[in-house]
């Protein structure tokens, strides 16, 4: 896992309580190989897997994919914010659609004292919200392979398209 509970403040925040650690940790395993098996292909996927040591990269075009780097193209330098700041928003995407519903006899949407519940619609603007953010680091990890391509041989990647709300553009 390249992303954990702690990774979750900010524009993404996530309670750090330990009574949700495995159900994330479940979305977080899940999302994380879902996603970057559409991003680098099933091969460039594997290689990237088998450079892993207790989680961690240790070529430096693996560390630098998945944690960032700066890069020049042309005549210009560019950011590029890696594959963990991708993750996170498609992770968080996944946990709101989990976290507004919770199995009891039928399905109902949690409701704690003295607050206000979302609507499904709100529901699902959060999570495509974190989801097209996902999108558009997805999509800047797709350039900065591209414009490596020679360390990234095997690439071979799945396009994503932005959600919206009820077809809603």
């Amino acid at each position: 896992m390249f992303i954990t509970q702690a990774d979750f403040v900010g524009d993404i925040e996530i309670t750090q309580s330990a009574n949700i650690t495995d159900k994330l940790n479940s979305i977080i395993d899940t999302v994380e190989k879902n996603i970057l098996k559409l991003l680098l292909g099933d091969d460039l996927y594997i290689l990237f897997i088998a450079d892993l040591v207790d989680g961690e990269p240790q070529i430096t075009k693996y560390i630098n994919l998945l944690n960032g780097t700066t890069y020049d193209y042309g005549e210009r330098k560019y950011i590029y914010d890696g594959l963990k700041a991708m993750l996170k928003y498609f992770i968080y995407s996944e946990y709101i659609k989990y976290n507004s519903l919770q199995a009891t006899v039928g399905t109902v949407i949690p409701e704690k004292d003295n607050s206000i519940t979302m609507s499904d619609f709100d529901i699902s603007e959060l999570s495509n919200d974190a989801y097209n953010k996902g999108v558009k680091y997805y999509r800047e990890a797709i350039s900065y392979i591209v414009i490596n391509i020679e360390d990234y041989p095997t690439f071979d990647y799945t396009s994503l398209n932005y959600k919206f709300n009820f077809g809603i553009v």
